[in-house]
């Protein structure tokens, strides 16, 4: 029962020990962190959010249901706080139902809804069936393919069945239906996850969900109406900072890992929890030792450690965002819109809306002229269409001169060779 309120206090405590400040109020300067024990390494600065999840377990203990939305970029820990988000619910003898959206399965109906109920069913004695499926839930477990007998026609008989599959489970105790990675749900779950969400009041559960910025599939209008108007309780994440960075870096590549080189992990990954993984993995690869005199080696070696997500994340955006970010990596810090526009043939207006999806998904800073949200990005992704290839012989066509500022033409880096993209 009181496992996860133990658990904020022993990181809290943990927090305190180490000489971390929240980020909120600012990392204190000089703070030389010591290992930190591998458990709570993911959880590492979010004692505000597990102690507003914990105010929710309270009220839906008492039998009033909410909605969270965990948001943030790639990389975050996202992930990380869902899961601490169950073990909790667990601690407490909730139900937890668990799911994950996936890219590559958004095409599959109520695959989300299928993870979610398939293991419940699959674990319930006959008897326990027999009670999950009474009444219109029968319909949506058909649905699903978790019982015997034609699906359901029309979809609301579908989704009004799983909400009350979902519902007749609730009647046994506290549930919590936890759903990462959202913005690649199916339509159909996401419908059923609206519906539910619209009702999640009238139950003793917790609907919670981890959305990840920027994403094309965070655009639909359902997924939209839930995180913005629903009246869910919105925990956006954001970065570590760099005390936090050095603890991470001590515990994960080296317990006498050096300041310089602990800065300057922090100040090349943002504090990004993923892209610093990505990059220790690659030090450990390189067997560079985290000393100062090897923070030049790290810059080196960071682009290509992170390169394989930053590219995943842009390509997931579509080819008119890839095609602009690769403008700009060509263009270089202070890329004019209009220019990055006609570098990758693309309409003036599309690349402005274009170059605003990147920034939600911070690979653009949103400001302009265009730059990369961190310099790391440029050069770990589009950036590798700056030496050679057709891309940066076509640049070097089109980007002959710069448009004028303060009545002077600013002449572009390229030389002015004419050749079209793929000649």
């Amino acid at each position: 029962m009181y496992a996860f309120v133990c658990f904020r206090y022993e990181l809290r405590e943990l927090a305190r020990a180490l000489g971390v400040a929240c980020r909120r109020n600012g990392a204190r300067s000089g703070v030389v962190m010591s290992t930190l024990p591998r458990g709570v390494v993911g959880l590492l600065e979010r004692e505000a959010e597990l102690a507003r999840i914990e105010r929710v377990f309270g009220r839906v203990d008492a039998g009033a249901g909410a909605v969270v939305v965990v948001e943030g970029p790639a990389g975050i820990g996202k992930s990380e706080l869902l899961a601490a988000v169950r073990a909790g619910a667990q601690a407490r003898g909730f139900g937890v139902l668990a799911a994950r959206g996936s890219e590559f399965e958004e095409e599959i109906a109520f695959g989300v809804a299928r993870q979610l109920f398939e293991p419940m069913l699959r674990a319930a004695s006959s008897g326990e069936r027999r009670r999950l499926l009474a009444g219109v839930a029968q319909g949506g477990a058909r649905a699903l393919g978790a019982a015997a007998g034609e699906p359901p026609a029309d979809r609301f008989a579908a989704i009004h069945g799983l909400y009350w599959l979902c519902a007749n489970r609730a009647e046994r105790g506290p549930l919590v239906a936890s759903v990462d990675d959202v913005q690649w749900i199916d339509d159909p779950s996401l419908a059923w996850l609206g519906y539910l969400a619209r009702r999640a009041g009238d139950l003793p559960l917790l609907l919670v969900v981890g959305l990840r910025s920027g994403d094309p599939g965070a655009e639909r209008a359902e997924l939209a109406w839930m995180v913005r108007d629903s009246g869910a309780e919105q925990i956006k994440l954001g970065p570590l900072s760099a005390a936090a960075v050095g603890a991470i870096v001590r515990t994960e590549l080296d317990a006498k890992a050096e300041e310089p080189f602990c800065a300057a992990c922090s100040e090349l990954t943002g504090g990004n929890r993923l892209l610093l993984r990505e990059l220790l993995a690659g030090t450990r690869e390189e067997n560079l030792a985290a000393c100062s005199e090897n923070v030049p080696a790290l810059h080196l070696i960071a682009p290509a450690a992170v390169g394989t997500s930053v590219l995943a994340r842009l390509a997931r955006l579509g080819t008119e965002a890839v095609t602009l970010a690769r403008a700009v990596a060509v263009l270089g810090v202070g890329a004019e819109v209009m220019l990055a526009a006609r570098l990758a043939e693309l309409d003036r207006a599309v690349a402005e809306l274009t170059a605003d999806r990147l920034a939600s998904a911070q690979i653009l800073a949103p400001t302009r002229p265009l730059e990369f949200f961190h310099p790391l990005i440029g050069a770990a992704g589009p950036g590798e269409h700056r030496t050679g290839g057709a891309w940066r012989r076509a640049s070097q066509g089109r980007c002959a001169h710069r448009p004028r500022r303060g009545g002077v033409a600013r002449t572009c880096r390229c030389a002015p060779a004419r050749v079209r993209p793929g000649r």
